[in-house]
């Protein structure tokens, strides 16, 4: 999340082109580990220290610098968005039919609330002030129990058996309710995270307590801190949402009946199985799958491509632009798994007559971003893409099967019709990188693809009509309209159709 002075700006015009696209939910995520980056007035610990990385081992001022993060308090990447920023997001977004559905992840992912709090606690402790100083404080002091998260902290989740977490936790929501309410918008669902707790609480003594009067291992633990959230906010009439790996783990019994899962388990991973069995509880279910849906994928495997890897070597458009979300396990043949190939994508919890997916979900998370030009080019164009995939129902995907895997090159994925659909969709792309150009989204320009055959140099665009420039030895650069005579090497690059920008150089050689 960019800085006060940058984030209104870049989150209006991205709901600007949700709008353009018929994308009419934005999930905003805005508590990690890594920042806090909203303004609750009752709490300003959250964004005095927690919307801050610095260089302060002591922590008392800011969070110790992360994943390379400048130290600097006034860099880009530090500051949060004001109670009046939200506010102009929630007015615009409404005006665009689209609902912001906010996000701060809990138990786990909790890093730089837990520290502010800290803060808070050591503050008020300062003035004498015991009962205020623990009534938001998220860590118990005699917990000793070790753990390590998927990013290696060990100091990131909250206790769910104290009490003062769920004070913490009322307080947030009733302010963010708050903030709506004045927007004249009302807080309808609210994504509580609830992913990747890693193994916390197991020597908290106010859990040993809790596990002991309700029968319960470690592992149960964090079923029920989201059984008792979800209730709490079913009782203010907003729906809970979550990540499916957390949401998974509770007994529908005791879940809401208005539950939205978001799946991020990969296709290979078990994804199938998981999105058809909380689909099958009745749960409003959104494909937010990585091998999709994650925008902090690189494009290519390559290395002037920025970007995480653990899910996808690359996501392009053409990748995006062919999924079939009404036939999961069919995308083997056309989503290959990157640890172990060839391998089927198992379906083994058919979806059952009358659930159906509710939609599909692009995530960019943003830990490693740092400029909102950065912002831009990985969410565009594969955005438009999934704008397509979300409206319209892929020609190519065969009809669903309860029970059935493909394996990659699967005969039954109509490859033809893929490839008439793509065309058609990259020679309408002209016209929208045009109007992108205007509305100043620096979306990624993908570079050439050519090669020198008999002395002939032939090149092509992602897209028709993107205009291509060639040079030899340094020379200046030219149009290249078609092919043409070259010795030696050459240099290629693509240009945005208003000539402003330029994609990087490739270079072939004969």
């Amino acid at each position: 999340m960019p800085a006060i002075s940058t984030a209104r700006p870049e989150i209006l015009k991205l709901i600007e082109q949700m709008a353009a696209y018929k994308l009419n939910r934005l999930h905003l995520h805005l508590g990690d580990d890594e920042g806090w980056r909203l303004q609750i007035a009752s709490l300003p610990e959250l964004t005095e220290v927690g919307a801050y990385r610095c260089a302060d081992l002591s922590e008392k001022t800011c969070l110790q610098p992360q994943l390379g993060a400048d130290p600097a308090r006034d860099a880009a990447t530090n500051g949060y968005l004001t109670a009046a920023d939200y506010s102009d997001i929630l007015h615009a977004a409404a005006a665009r039919q689209i609902e912001v559905i906010p996000s701060f992840d809990m138990p786990g992912h909790s890093r730089a609330a837990i520290r502010s709090m800290e803060v808070r606690y050591q503050r008020l402790m300062a003035k004498g002030d015991r009962a205020g100083a623990e009534r938001y404080r998220l860590v118990e002091p005699g917990d000793t129990t070790r753990y390590s998260s998927v990013q290696h902290y060990d100091d990131n989740t909250l206790n769910v058996c104290i009490d003062s977490t769920y004070r913490f936790i009322d307080r947030v929501i009733d302010d963010i309710a708050a903030l709506h309410k004045a927007a004249g918008v009302p807080l309808t669902t609210y994504h509580i995270g609830a992913d990747e707790t890693a193994g916390a609480w197991k020597d908290s003594p106010a859990c040993k307590v809790t596990m002991a009067r309700e029968g319960l291992q470690p592992r149960q633990l964090g079923a029920r801190f989201i059984e008792r959230v979800a209730a709490d906010l079913a009782k203010r009439g907003i729906a809970v949402a979550g990540w499916s790996d957390g949401l998974g783990h509770t007994d529908p019994a005791r879940m809401p009946t208005a539950v939205q899962t978001n799946i991020w388990s990969g296709l290979h991973g078990g994804g199938v199985a998981e999105t058809h069995g909380q689909a099958n509880r009745g749960w409003k279910t959104v494909l937010s799958i990585p091998d999709l849906g994650y925008f902090d994928m690189p494009y290519a495997a390559d290395p002037n491509e920025t970007g995480y890897d653990w899910a996808s070597r690359g996501v392009d458009s053409f990748q995006v632009f062919g999924f079939m979300p009404g036939n999961l396990a069919a995308n083997a043949a056309l989503i290959p798994n990157i640890l172990a190939q060839p391998k089927p994508i198992a379906d083994t919890v058919p979806l059952q007559s009358g659930r159906a997916i509710a939609g599909i979900q692009a995530q960019l998370w943003s830990e490693t971003v740092r400029r909102d030009s950065q912002v831009d080019y990985m969410l565009f164009p594969r955005l438009l893409a999934l704008a397509e995939r979300a409206w319209r129902k892929p020609e190519w995907e065969p009809a669903y099967v309860a029970g059935v895997g493909y394996m990659p090159g699967d005969v039954r994925v109509d490859r033809a019709r893929l490839l008439a659909g793509w065309r058609d969709f990259a020679g309408r792309m002209g016209v929208q990188m045009r109007m992108l150009d205007r509305a100043g989204v620096t979306y990624r320009l993908a570079p050439p693809g050519a090669r020198i055959v008999g002395g002939t140099l032939e090149a092509n665009a992602e897209f028709p009509g993107t205009p291509i420039e060639y040079r030899t030895g340094g020379t200046a650069w030219r149009r290249y309209d078609g092919p043409v005579a070259v010795m030696g090497a050459v240099d290629l690059r693509t240009r945005t159709p208003d000539g402003r920008r330029a994609s990087r150089t490739v270079t072939v050689s004969p």
